[in-house]
């Protein structure tokens, strides 16, 4: 094949349907942590993607653990945020049995409570910002907590 052929091929293609079959592809290839899937979900900017007066796209990515497979995308609205756009990628993924962790924005009620309805659980990050949650797990008793290590874990779950 040459490269006119191709390029008539992709540009054909339905690239967001694509990219949910890649996605959902590279989803049964994901290694397991202690035997569950833990996904990352993050937003960026496209560097080296702005046009002219244009801002560079922000998209908002599930990617897997261990692989750094992406799992699928979405883009940002210009007249939005990165919550949105979150919540609307995971509820595209089979997130059943996972782990999702997701940085401090994230940490909402709604988007908690998405993740738990559809079978994960969540790692996410609190900051001082959101001070009612902060101050509440400030007060924990978090020296008395015992602490679980596991050394030589595995991919796959196996020690």
């Amino acid at each position: 094949m040459d490269e006119s052929t191709l390029r008539r091929l992709f540009v054909r293609l339905d690239a967001d349907r694509l990219d949910v079959l890649l996605g959902a592809w590279a989803a049964t290839r994901c290694a397991l942590v202690a035997g569950r899937r833990v996904i990352a979900v993050d937003g960026k900017s496209v560097r080296g993607a702005r046009g002219g007066d244009a801002s560079a796209p922000h998209l908002v990515a599930a990617l897997a653990h261990g692989s750094g497979a992406v799992l699928g995308q979405v883009s940002v609205s210009e007249k939005s945020n990165e919550i949105p756009a979150a919540r609307a990628l995971l509820e595209t993924l089979d997130l059943d049995g996972a782990v999702i962790t997701m940085d401090a924005l994230h940490t909402q009620h709604a988007t908690a409570t998405l993740v738990t309805e559809a079978g994960a659980d969540y790692v996410l990050t609190v900051k001082a910002n959101q001070k009612t949650l902060y101050t509440r797990l400030k007060s924990l008793p978090w020296a008395r907590i015992p602490a679980v290590r596991c050394r030589g874990l595995r991919p796959d779950g196996d020690t």
